[in-house]
């Protein structure tokens, strides 16, 4: 007659059969859906770079540039493994752009499909062989965050680089050659004019002055940009005078918010434009500032971050700069460029490219 250690050895037995054959089940779906997650995040890095790069192709499209979606879009999905065009999920398991074109749905984007077949290595027991993965991105051009627009210009031919990074060594807190003076201070005029700008020529003073170093040109009804800007340029007058009641209010915001950032003003590399220290400088034409009340020229607009107001160098009168560091130039900027994703015409501000999909 068995014993009971006989009787149970051979109840386990089974069990123990079953479980291995449920444990190796589970191993091989997992390694099958690994696979496909791979696969899948390939094909999408993939289409999201193309996207990306048609967009931008795009972008210089619309400003009257010579460009090549398509073409921009192939490369960039070369460089993330998927070198070629052509059929939905191919019998070869290579992978292939599917998809190069405008997005039918969405103005002003780059859409781009990848697929790959993936050959599976368990599932065929269940009678599974292979499964299409496919992917899709859409890139947009459309307007970056409003930005402001400071009334101080830089002349074109005094914008070189450095390029500032904000919180490296490479800014303008670390390093005075990324400094640029923004306003000049008390003896640094040509003529009365310190480089502050009158964007509607009415001789409003410092009121106007005021209210756009902290706010921005474009920020109140009926303040528009002809634009886009480079293509078109912008006639502003100059308004002479150092404006010395503003500078310390000036300063004081700008250490207050250095002191106190938002988060949008310590993402790296660079703050967005919703950081308040962030704005366009207008780039001008003209090799020297004018005599008095005149005009200048805009002919483009760079990125900048408000660094601070210098002390007094000239006896404590409140003849003070104000500095900025350079952070890149804006591609273009107005308010009439063809609507963005959300519809209505782009707001004062630089253009920017973003996935929607």
């Amino acid at each position: 007659m068995p014993s009971l250690r006989n009787r149970e050895r051979a109840q386990i037995i089974p069990m123990f059969a079953l479980m291995l054959i449920l444990l190796m089940g589970f191993m091989a779906l997992v390694i099958d859906f690994g696979t496909i997650f791979a696969g899948r995040r390939a094909l999408q890095n993939a289409a999201d770079a193309a996207a990306l790069a048609g967009a931008k192709e795009l972008e210089s499209q619309m400003l009257g540039g010579a460009s090549s979606p398509a073409t921009a879009a192939l490369k960039w999905a070369g460089r993330n493994g998927v070198p070629n065009a052509g059929a939905t999920c191919a019998a070869d398991g290579s992978s292939t752009v599917t998809y190069n074109q405008p997005s039918a749905t969405t103005a002003n984007s780059w859409e781009v499909m990848t697929s790959r077949l993936v050959h599976l290595t368990f599932a065929p027991v269940v009678g599974v062989n292979t499964i299409c993965v496919q992917t899709k991105a859409v890139a947009v051009v459309t307007e970056a965050m409003p930005a402001k627009i400071y009334p101080w210009g830089l002349l074109a031919g005094t914008l070189q680089t450095p390029y500032g990074t904000p919180g490296t060594s490479q800014s303008c807190e670390s390093d005075p050659q990324y400094c640029f003076t923004l306003k000049e201070g008390a003896g640094g005029s040509t003529a009365g004019n310190f480089g502050i700008l009158d964007f509607t020529c009415q001789n409003a003073g410092a009121p106007d002055y005021n209210y756009w170093s902290f706010n921005g040109y474009g920020s109140r009804p009926g303040e528009s940009i002809p634009g886009p800007i480079p293509g078109n340029s912008w006639t502003v007058c100059t308004t002479p005078g150092n404006k010395a009641e503003d500078n310390q209010p000036l300063g004081t915001w700008i250490s207050q918010t250095k002191a106190n950032p938002p988060a949008s003003c310590t993402n790296p590399p660079q703050p967005s434009f919703e950081c308040p220290l962030i704005g366009l400088i207008p780039i001008l034409k003209e090799t020297s500032w004018p005599n008095g009340r005149s005009t200048v020229t805009i002919v483009n607009f760079a990125i900048f971050e408000l660094e601070g107001v210098t002390s007094d160098t000239q006896g404590g009168n409140g003849h003070l700069e104000v500095l900025g560091q350079f952070l890149k130039y804006a591609n273009a900027v107005g308010p009439t460029f063809m609507p963005g994703a959300s519809g209505g015409n782009f707001t004062p501000g630089a253009l920017g490219i973003r996935l929607i999909q």
